[in-house]
């Protein structure tokens, strides 16, 4: 629902926008010649974006965290690639803490203004430093940790677990969202 929220829904306000108002029709076709065509447009990129996210979360967030690496590694995907994305499940909470901490130290130490926007600028950018540099020594150092107690090349990670009611409920519901999807945007271009 988040995803909704701060990350789709801006974006689809965007495209209908830039289609719909700023270029007035979709790609193909000269400026301005049809803005209903333009926001048709818009419409099928957000409903397939949507889709392609609604899959991949349903996939990814019906696994359990500890069955994800032996999930990716089962679909053949390299052993490093898997590192990545376990380390970014990882990576997550640990940057939420870690924001909340460096917020705590700004404010105890007077550091934070919060007289105007520039300020809220100046407080956020030396809120990031300090965060994104402790987020790539933090995954460094738990890449080494995997590689040295060679959790990857465990037989754990290997071994096939079979699938839940659950997990066929989610792939149901996300096939069902796809091709609801898609039915809207029948009989349009792919792009």
């Amino acid at each position: 629902m988040k995803f909704v929220l701060w990350i789709w829904a801006p974006l689809a306000a965007w495209m209908f926008i830039v289609w719909g108002l700023v270029v007035g029709a979709p790609p193909g076709l000269a400026l301005h010649t049809s803005t209903v065509e333009g926001v048709a447009y818009a419409a099928r990129i957000s409903l397939r974006l949507l889709a392609m996210v609604g899959l991949l979360q349903s996939c990814l967030l019906s696994i359990k965290p500890e069955q994800l690496a032996a999930g990716l590694l089962s679909l053949r995907i390299p052993r490093h690639l898997a590192l990545v994305v376990l380390n970014v499940f990882v990576l997550g909470p640990e940057i939420s803490n870690r924001l909340d901490q460096v917020l705590t130290a700004r404010i105890a130490r007077g550091l934070m203004r919060r007289n105007s926007r520039v300020s809220a600028v100046r407080n956020a950018a030396s809120t990031m430093v300090p965060l994104v540099a402790w987020g790539f020594r933090s995954a460094h150092a738990r890449a080494e940790n995997w590689q040295q107690r060679g959790i990857l090349l465990s037989p754990q990670l290997t071994a096939s677990v079979p699938p839940s009611i659950a997990d066929w409920f989610y792939v149901v519901a996300a096939v069902c969202f796809s091709a609801t999807c898609l039915f809207l945007a029948k009989g349009h271009q792919p792009w």
